[in-house]
C-alpha cells in the first residue's frame, strides 16, 4: 500500500510540474507546421535500400540572460532520427559559418537573435528555416537551452562521465584538461564544451556531441529514473531555461524514440 501511495504521489507531482512548466517551455510554432510524429505525416526519404522516415531536430545552445552576446548560439546541432531503424545521426554546424539572409551575409549563430528581435518565439522558427535551407533538409522541431540551464541540468543529473580523447590547453581561457576518463559537474561540462582556442571548432563540435550522448545515458540510467527529487529538479530547470516547439504529446513519442 505504501509503495502504491508513493507511486501515485510522485506521479501526481510529476504531472503537476510538467503541466506548470509547459506554458513556459513551449513556444508557438511560428513555422505553421503540423506535428510530424505520426505515421500519416512523417517525411519520407527515398533511398536505394527503401523508404526511411526521418525526424530532424535542431539543437541550440546560447548564453542566455546576463551573458555577453546571450542570444547568439554557440551550439548548433541537427539530430536526425530514423523512426524505422531507431538509429540517429548528429550533424554539427560551425557557429562561424556565413549564410545569406535577405541578400546580406551573417554568421549563422545570429539566426536565433535575429528571429527573437521580431517577436518572442520567432527565434526558433527562424533558426529552423535558415539551417534547413543551408543543409537542404526540412527541420521539424527545435530545442534550445541556455548556459545556466545546461549547468543546472548536469548537476541535477549528478554529473556526467566523459572519456576525453585529446588533452586541452586553452591559454586564452586558462583552461587545461588531461586525456582520460573524467566525471564533470555542470560548470566543468560547460567549460569542456565551450573551450575553442586550443583546438578547432570541429573538435569542439565533437566534444559537444559526446556530451549530449553522455547526458542521454545518465538521464536514462536506473540511478536517475529511480530518484523523483532529481527528476523534479530537472523539470524545474527546464521550465526556466529551455524552449521548444515540440508539443507535449510529441515529447512523449520523442522520449520513447530516445
Amino acid at each position: 500500500v505504501l509503495i502504491i501511495v508513493s507511486v501515485l504521489f510522485w506521479g501526481g507531482m510529476f504531472i503537476f510540474e510538467l503541466t506548470r512548466a509547459k506554458d513556459k517551455v513551449i513556444t508557438e510554432n511560428f513555422s505553421g507546421g503540423a506535428p510530424v510524429l505520426n505515421e500519416a505525416s512523417l517525411p519520407v526519404v527515398n533511398e536505394s535500400e527503401g523508404n526511411y522516415d526521418l525526424i530532424n531536430i535542431l539543437l541550440l545552445g546560447n548564453g542566455g540572460a546576463n551573458h555577453p552576446g546571450g542570444a547568439l548560439c554557440d551550439v548548433i546541432q541537427v539530430l536526425s532520427i530514423n523512426t524505422k531503424t531507431k538509429k540517429a545521426l548528429m550533424v554539427s554546424v560551425p557557429r562561424d559559418l556565413f549564410v545569406d539572409i535577405g541578400g546580406s551575409k551573417y554568421k549563422i549563430n545570429e539566426m536565433y537573435f535575429r528571429g527573437e528581435a521580431q517577436g518572442k518565439g520567432v527565434g526558433g522558427a527562424e533558426s529552423k528555416k535558415i539551417v534547413g535551407e543551408f543543409l537542404g533538409i526540412p527541420i521539424h522541431y527545435y530545442l534550445k537551452i541556455d548556459f545556466a540551464g545546461f549547468k543546472k541540468i548536469i548537476d541535477a543529473l549528478g554529473g556526467i562521465d566523459v572519456k576525453v580523447d585529446k588533452g586541452i590547453s586553452d591559454a586564452v581561457w586558462g583552461y587545461r584538461l588531461s586525456p582520460g576518463q573524467h566525471h564533470f559537474n555542470g560548470r566543468e561540462t560547460l567549460d569542456y564544451v565551450r573551450s575553442r582556442y586550443s583546438t578547432s571548432d570541429f573538435d569542439r563540435s565533437e566534444r559537444q556531441q559526446k556530451t549530449l550522448v553522455a547526458m542521454r545515458d545518465k538521464a536514462l540510467s536506473a540511478e536517475f529514473l529511480a530518484d523523483p527529487k532529481k527528476i523534479s529538479e530537472v523539470i524545474t530547470t527546464l521550465s526556466n531555461n529551455f524552449r521548444t516547439d515540440v508539443m507535449p504529446e510529441e515529447m512523449i513519442k520523442l522520449a520513447y524514440l530516445a
